[in-house]
């Protein structure tokens, strides 16, 4: 094992950073071996769902951090994404389509769209539809803006937005795959320009009302973002190697400070709650994950 993905935060941190768990108070529910656990996050008011793609399954989990349920969603792999609909938990799996959880029967539930491999991202609307990215590398996100989506061929990604109420789609910017679009607290659109195959890229995100923000060397900002908070990849070019969760508005980061070299975080914000994934997070064992619920600032 690399001594430096396991030894946590032994030099300083920058001002203003606070490690999850330690610094900054927070729950914490771990993985098992292979899971990724916290690969896809959502809260609702029924708490929070987090997807561990390594086994195919979905975790519900309380405010406290007690997992309620586990749902057999997949099989190892094909486990995409996961949300609150309407009628409880739903899931993309690739090349199935949605499912729909059954809370009083064994298996993956009830199949309510089916969907073709292309189909790799999904999201809630307001209005109970769901949302859907096609490509690999894309992303999307809906609000009460509209469909924020990043549609992505060859390598580049046009982000556009279309109005829910005439359906006119407009193209905010190019940026690359991998990339995540989402709103900020007040609706403002804002989407990820990480650039993966660039080893020491800081990564970006920018804003419709013009805000822009670059992480540091290698951090790759933007691969989630969830209310005013946008994340990297665990990074190794910054010293002590960490992934940080940034306050868009230059607040307080939160720190993860032991996982896999370039394994990215998640993030989900909503009912007065925050949730931090860390798929890459390493036990005892690689990509156990481990995820962190906190209350909102």
């Amino acid at each position: 094992m690399i001594p430096w993905l396991l030894a946590g935060c032994a030099a300083s941190l920058l001002p203003g950073e606070a490690v999850l768990g330690e610094d900054v108070a927070a729950v914490a529910v771990t993985g098992e071996a292979g899971a990724a656990l916290g690969t896809r996050l959502a809260l609702g008011p029924e708490g929070l769902l987090a997807t561990a793609p390594g086994l195919g399954e979905v975790w519900g989990i309380d405010a406290d951090g007690a997992v309620r349920w586990r749902w057999a969603v997949a099989p190892a792999g094909g486990l995409l994404d996961a949300w609150w609909g309407p009628e409880g938990a739903e899931a993309l799996v690739r090349g199935e389509g949605i499912f729909r959880r059954d809370p009083d029967a064994e298996g993956p539930g009830e199949r309510v769209r089916a969907l073709d491999e292309t189909w790799t991202a999904a999201a809630p609307c307001p209005d109970g539809s769901v949302a859907l990215a096609e490509g690999a590398g894309s992303a999307v996100a809906c609000g009460e803006a509209g469909e924020l989506r990043s549609t992505c061929a060859e390598g580049s990604c046009a982000v556009s937005l279309r109005d829910p109420a005439t359906g006119e789609e407009v193209v905010l910017d190019e940026t690359t795959p991998g990339s995540a679009v989402g709103f900020r607290g007040d609706g403002t659109a804002c989407w990820g320009d990480v650039r993966a195959e660039e080893p020491t890229w800081t990564g970006e995100v920018r804003c419709a009302d013009g805000l822009v923000l670059s992480g540091a060397e290698g951090e790759h900002l933007g691969v989630a973002l969830a209310g005013d908070r946008a994340a990297g990849w665990f990074d190794k070019w910054i010293v002590p190697a960490r992934a940080r969760a940034l306050d868009l508005g230059g607040g307080e980061a939160w720190v993860v400070d032991r996982a896999a070299e370039r394994s990215r975080l998640a993030l989900a914000s909503g009912d007065g709650l925050w949730a931090v994934g860390a798929p890459g997070w390493m036990g005892h064992d690689a990509w156990t994950g481990r995820v962190w619920i906190l209350e909102a600032p």
